[in-house]
C-alpha cells in the first residue's frame, strides 16, 4: 500500500512580523526626517538672525556717520546743556537738549525693529602712526620694546621677536634686525609663503602676517576673546534650543594692580593706526613707552593705556565727559584715582564743531537674546563736508 505524506508549513504570524518591521522602518525614517527638519529649521533661523544682525550692524555704521556729520553741521559737541553761571558744575541747570550728539570716544546703543546695535567711535588721532613710529624705531627700538612690555604684556624673547620683526617688516632693506628679525627668507619658508612688506603698512590687520604676532597680540582679549569654552551636553542643548545665552567671560583677572589693567586685555589695534601717507595721528610715545592721549576723545579701553588707570576710573571719566567735556587738566580730573600718575600723559583738546580726521567705527548688531551677533569695523576719513571709507571688515 502506497502512503502519501503531506508537509504543512505553519506560516501564521508572518504578516505581523512584516508589519512590525515596516512600522519600525517608518519610525526610523520619521525620526531621521524630524531631526533633519529640526536641524534645518535651526540653521535657517540662525541664518536669518545672522543676516538681520549684519544689517543692524551696517545700520549702526551708517547712523554713526550720519550723526557725526550732523554734529559737525549743528555746531554741537555733546549732549548740551544751558549751564547756570551761578552753578557751572550742575549739568541739570538750565534748559537741556534732548539730542545726544555722537562724538569720538563715545559708545552708543539703539534698536532697529527687534535687533540691538551698539556703536563705538574711536578717534585714530589717539593712536600712534605705526609707519612713522617704526621709522624711528629702526634708529632706536627701545620705546617700541618698552611699549610691548608695558602695554601689551609681552615678556622675555617675545619682546625682541615682535619688535625686530616689526622693524624688518616696515624697513626697505633685507637686512635682519638684531638676532630675532625676519625678512623675505623667513616668510618664503612659511606655509603658505608670502612676501615681507618692506614698506609702509596700509592696514593694521596686516600685522598678523608678521613673525611673532597672533590674534591675541593684535586684538587683545577684549577684541578676540577665547573661542574654546567647556560646555556640558545640557548646556549645548540649551544654547541650540535658544533657552540660554553663551556665558560672558571675565576679561579682568581679580586682584590685578592698576598697572596690569591693560596688559593682555588690549592689543596693537588699540595703540597703532595706519593712516594715509599725508595724514598724521596725534598720539606720541616717549622713551618709556608711555602714550599721550586726548582725555576728551579717548575710549575707555584706550584710557587703560595710561599708567595707573583702572577700568572703573576709565568708565567714570567717559561718563563724566558726556555730561560736559573737560576744559583742562584741572577741570574735575584731579578728583579721579591716580590723577598724579597719568596727568602728564594726557592732553585736553577742545572739541570743535567740525569733525575732521580719521575715525574707526565699530558696530555690533545682535538679536534679542544675544546668541547671534555680527560685527563691522570700518575706518572713515572725515573732512568738512564729506567722508571716505578707508577700510571695511566684517566678522562674527
Amino acid at each position: 500500500m502506497k502512503k502519501t505524506f503531506l508537509l504543512f508549513h505553519n506560516e501564521r504570524g508572518i504578516a505581523l512580523l512584516l508589519v512590525l518591521w515596516i512600522i519600525m522602518l517608518l519610525a526610523v525614517i520619521c525620526a531621521e526626517f524630524s531631526a533633519t527638519m529640526r536641524t534645518e529649521t535651526i540653521v535657517a533661523r540662525n541664518f536669518r538672525e545672522s543676516e538681520q544682525a549684519y544689517y543692524a550692524a551696517e545700520a549702526g555704521i551708517n547712523r554713526a556717520i550720519m550723526e557725526i556729520m550732523r554734529t559737525s553741521h549743528s555746531g554741537a559737541s555733546h549732549k548740551t546743556a544751558s549751564v547756570d553761571s551761578t552753578n557751572p558744575d550742575n549739568p541739570d541747570a538750565g534748559d537741556q537738549s534732548d539730542i545726544e550728539y555722537w562724538k569720538p570716544g563715545g559708545s552708543y546703543e539703539f534698536t532697529i525693529d527687534d535687533m540691538g546695535c551698539k556703536v563705538e567711535i574711536e578717534d585714530e588721532g589717539n593712536k600712534v602712526n605705526i609707519n612713522e613710529f617704526l621709522t624711528e624705531a629702526k634708529k632706536n627700538p627701545e620705546p617700541l620694546k618698552q611699549l610691548l612690555r608695558n602695554k601689551i604684556g609681552l615678556e622675555g624673547e617675545d619682546v625682541d621677536i615682535v619688535a625686530d620683526s616689526l622693524i624688518d617688516w616696515h624697513d626697505a632693506d633685507n637686512n635682519i634686525t638684531g638676532v630675532n628679525g625676519a625678512e623675505n627668507d623667513y616668510y618664503k619658508g612659511l606655509d603658505p609663503p608670502h612676501q615681507c612688506r618692506n614698506g609702509d603698512i596700509p592696514v593694521i590687520e596686516e600685522l598678523l602676517l608678521v613673525r611673532g604676532i597672533d590674534e591675541q597680540i593684535l586684538f587683545g582679549k577684549r577684541g578676540r576673546p577665547q573661542q574654546k569654552i567647556e560646555l556640558s551636553p545640557d548646556d549645548l542643548d540649551d544654547i541650540v534650543s535658544g533657552r540660554a545665552a553663551l556665558p560672558e567671560q571675565d576679561l579682568d583677572a581679580p586682584g590685578e594692580d592698576d598697572d596690569q589693567a591693560s596688559k593682555g586685555r588690549l592689543g596693537l589695534m588699540d595703540i597703532f593706526s595706519a593712516p594715509p601717507a599725508d595724514f598724521s595721528t596725534g598720539a606720541k610715545v616717549n622713551a618709556k613707552g608711555d602714550i599721550t592721549l586726548d582725555i576728551n576723545s579717548a575710549t575707555a579701553d584706550q584710557l587703560l593705556l595710561l599708567n595707573g588707570m583702572t577700568p572703573e576710573t576709565a568708565a567714570d571719566i567717559v561718563q563724566e565727559r558726556r555730561r560736559r567735556p573737560f576744559a583742562g587738566k584741572e577741570d574735575r580730573l584731579p578728583s579721579f584715582k591716580n590723577f598724579f600718575r597719568w596727568k602728564d600723559s594726557i592732553t585736553v583738546k577742545t572739541q570743535g564743531a567740525t569733525v575732521r580726521g580719521m575715525l574707526r567705527i565699530n558696530a555690533r548688531g545682535c538679536e534679542p537674546d544675544g546668541l547671534v551677533c555680527r560685527r563691522i569695523t570700518c575706518t572713515v576719513l572725515f573732512s568738512s563736508n564729506m567722508y571716505v571709507f578707508l577700510s571695511w571688515k566684517e566678522r562674527s
